[in-house]
């Protein structure tokens, strides 16, 4: 198992991540004139990963046998 490429590929998505999180943070506030809509707008994302996160169904442990 190639653990390094696990984290490379956390790595690239994290860079994305944070481009993509500015440039929307940036075009919000641009748009609205105020940076509250920006943080508003974050807690929507936060918000919907965490929903998206809850829709991952759980691995059932298995019976450990006597």
């Amino acid at each position: 198992l190639d653990t390094t490429s696990f984290f490379s590929f956390y790595d690239v998505t994290e860079k994305i991540g944070i481009v993509i999180g500015m440039v929307c943070f940036g075009l919000i506030d641009h748009i609205s004139g105020s940076m509250r809509n920006g943080i508003l707008f974050f807690i929507l994302f936060f918000v919907f990963g965490v929903l998206m996160l809850l829709r991952i169904p759980k691995l059932k442990e298995a019976s450990p046998e006597s």
